[in-house]
């Protein structure tokens, strides 16, 4: 595939999963004691607000969804490490276990208690936002809008002042956040239709995610790959220019995710370990 042909397939299948983040979210609320899985944040305004009136009951149905997000997160974290480790495709090894758990819950959730559908929602909520998160050099979530938004914005300001490069990822940014509001409308659509099996369509869209092969996205192939390049510290292989001037830099850190970062950052910048410079 040329490379054009692969970064399409990478946006097409990050806008899918976060249609299934959307749709998930309107499906575990509407069917399920308006508990959100993805939407965390949500869950906290809603404990909130009952726990103020008093009701206490209430409040404590959004615990399950929580804890079993972090805990989600958490082994997602965690056997991304091992995974990779031992050389599998750490994202589309988890991501086969959210879909596979999505199908679970579709078919059993009309005959589990709310508290257990939501848990178990909230976990692959965890799983599926952990395993799926960058692009190249561009982090977005699947499962909620705020970060998406301020990165766009951002993204936005800098192409407003003369980054032209930002361009398409405030683009891509703005078209998750249409992404996710498209799921959650077909998901209020489909629950009182379908039910349960509403996760079902939801558990198509991540197994397409997965045949696009998201393994392949930590670096978009429009330019040099790493193979290409020297890495050079910092600072022993301080370039001799101003201190005023600023540079982009491509920060590769040593983390789990292990993709690279663009910063616009001063030349004299004197904390990070490994960068690329670009002329």
């Amino acid at each position: 595939m040329t490379s054009g042909g692969q970064r399409l397939s990478s946006l097409v299948a990050i806008a899918l999963a976060t249609v299934a983040g959307g749709a998930t979210d309107a499906w575990v609320y509407l069917a399920h004691g308006q508990v959100f899985a993805n939407a965390q944040s949500g869950n906290i305004v809603l404990m909130g607000v009952a726990l103020a009136s008093g009701d206490v009951a209430r409040a404590a149905m959004r615990l399950p969804s929580l804890l079993a997000f972090v805990i989600g997160a958490l082994a997602s974290r965690l056997s991304g490490q091992f995974l990779k480790r031992n050389r599998l495709n750490s994202r589309n090894v988890r991501l086969g276990l959210v879909c596979i758990m999505l199908v679970a819950v579709g078919f059993c959730a009309d005959r589990m208690p709310d508290a257990a559908v939501t848990a178990c929602v909230g976990f692959i909520a965890g799983v599926q936002m952990t395993s799926l998160s960058h692009i190249g050099s561009w982090s977005f979530s699947t499962g909620m809008t705020t970060g998406n938004l301020l990165s766009g914005a951002r993204a936005l300001a800098k192409a407003l002042t003369g980054s032209a490069d930002e361009w398409p990822h405030a683009a891509v940014m703005f078209l998750l956040f249409f992404a996710f509001g498209a799921g959650a409308a077909a998901g209020a659509w489909l629950t009182p239709r379908l039910g349960g099996a509403a996760l079902l369509p939801v558990a198509a869209l991540i197994a397409a995610v997965i045949a696009a092969d998201p393994g392949n996205w930590t670096r978009f192939p429009s330019g040099p790959t790493s193979n290409d390049i020297a890495w050079a510290r910092w600072p022993s292989a301080t370039p001799q220019i101003p201190l005023a001037q600023v540079l982009k830099f491509e920060v590769r850190p040593n983390a789990e995710d292990d993709h690279a970062r663009s910063l616009d950052v001063p030349a004299g910048m004197d904390n990070v370990l490994e960068v690329r410079l670009h002329a």
